[in-house]
């Protein structure tokens, strides 16, 4: 944030670090926003049916000026 971007996107695992995240934007004077984006893959049920199996969510944080 402190290098001037006009825009700036952070890729979170974990969604305690989205606040120090969109506390250090704010503080460089970006208006911040975000999204949690979750995906899931196809999984065989004995039955021979398809399930969906949830991977881990990914947090998205970004600030633009």
């Amino acid at each position: 944030a402190a290098c001037g971007a006009r825009s700036v996107v952070a890729a979170l695992a974990a969604v305690d670090r989205v606040a120090p995240v969109r506390d250090a934007l704010r503080a460089a004077s970006y208006e911040v926003g975000g999204a949690a984006l979750t995906a899931s893959r196809f999984g065989d049920l004995p039955d021979g049916s398809t399930r969906l199996v949830a991977a881990n969510p990914v947090f998205l944080v970004w600030g633009h000026r």
